[in-house]
């Protein structure tokens, strides 16, 4: 468990680092900042260049997001038939139990 210490002004949980996804975003962030600044920079230089080099950095984004997108779509509907498997599993124990439990004499 994380144990959070919220200062002088009950803010001071947002600037640790314990425990945080801001030392991972900026792993991912950073580098993406320098590759635009870096293209931005090389449009001012040369307009027909950056128009092949805009293509080839979207071609490449687009092609990671299409495939992230397909892996979490893939997991959603492998987590989604696992839990109607649960779900089906919970109701046959449900129903083994309502049917061994009775009080009738057959």
């Amino acid at each position: 468990m994380i144990v959070y210490f919220s200062g002088r002004w009950q803010i001071g949980f947002l600037l640790q680092l314990k425990g945080s996804v801001v030392p991972r975003a900026l792993a991912w962030a950073v580098p993406s900042t320098t590759l635009a600044v870096f293209l931005h920079q090389m449009t001012e230089r040369d307009a027909e260049m950056s128009m092949s080099q805009f293509a080839s950095y979207n071609f490449v984004v687009g092609f990671l997001l299409v495939f992230r997108t397909q892996i979490a779509y893939s997991r959603y509907w492998e987590a989604a038939s696992i839990m109607q498997r649960v779900r089906g599993s919970w109701f046959n124990a449900a129903s083994t139990c309502c049917a061994f439990c009775s009080t009738k004499p057959e």
